[in-house]
């Protein structure tokens, strides 16, 4: 199916999903993504931004969003299992991953003054265990971060503006 045939709204609002067409148009098959904190906000926004692509979500349903499991396509396979002790490196291998999305994680800036240990020790662990394996497997990871590094008096802000975060959460992204 030619790219052509997507609406063009959808190809500028989606640039991943367009590498996505671009390669079926090439007659390559679709990358592998693991979708780490597949259930949170952002990450059940990128399951159905990327929908149509091969996915697989992994989250440990800490957050309580059950109700976007019922929302999960069905041919979209889940993991339930914690990055902290999940055997990452299997995960990879059994489902042939080509490209993991790293969402999972605390987010709560507020309460991550009240207990800092817990928000660097997650964050911080969790980041560093996908790392070492997608390093080991020679898998890119993609790790989106937060306007929060930035401080909170920065109206406008970009890559190059400097950092300031102002909570641990800020700190472990």
């Amino acid at each position: 199916m030619s790219m052509n045939m997507y609406p063009e709204h959808m190809r500028d609002k989606w640039p991943e999903q367009r590498r996505v067409w671009e390669r079926r148009d090439a007659g390559l098959p679709d990358p592998k993504i693991l979708v780490s904190g597949a259930l949170g906000h952002i990450g059940s926004a990128v399951l159905r931004a990327w929908f149509g692509a091969d996915l697989v979500a992994l989250d440990n349903l800490s957050s309580q969003r059950l109700a976007s499991l019922f929302h999960l396509p069905q041919r979209i396979p889940f993991i339930e299992a914690d990055i902290l002790d999940a055997d990452l490196d299997a995960i990879l291998r059994e489902y042939k991953i080509d490209l993991v999305v790293h969402l999972a994680g605390l987010i709560d800036a507020e309460a991550s003054v009240k207990d800092p240990s817990r928000w660097t020790w997650v964050n911080g662990n969790g980041a560093a265990r996908i790392f070492s394996a997608c390093a080991a497997a020679k898998i890119p990871v993609i790790w989106p971060s937060t306007t929060s590094v930035y401080g909170t008096n920065q109206a406008i802000v970009s890559e190059r503006s400097p950092l300031a975060p102002q909570s641990p959460y800020a700190v472990s992204k």
